[in-house]
């Protein structure tokens, strides 16, 4: 319950981020909580595997499932703001 509230409250910077950048923040809010539970599962299930411990197949799942947010944060951190599109457009005519 904790990790959805987490989940929760770093979705919402996504979606701003995504609208500044003129992306729809729906897409993003989907693909963050796809990366984010999709990596906890698949490092769940690898680890657990590999350890078969819980407490280390716990740890592991979370800091992949993290990873992934910053992942998704760093690629939609890397397309163009909409004002400086927006900008470079008035320049151009």
């Amino acid at each position: 319950m904790l990790e959805i509230l987490v989940l929760l409250a770093l979705v919402r910077p996504i979606e701003r981020m995504a609208a500044k950048k003129g992306e729809k923040p729906y897409r993003w809010r989907l693909i963050v909580v796809g990366a984010w539970f999709g990596s906890e599962f698949a490092a769940a299930f690898l680890t657990y595997l590999l350890t078969e411990n819980m407490l280390v197949t716990y740890l592991v799942a979370i800091g992949c499932a993290v990873a992934s947010y910053f992942y998704v944060k760093y690629k939609l951190n890397q397309k163009p703001d909409m004002d400086l599109l927006e900008t470079i457009g008035q320049e151009v005519q």
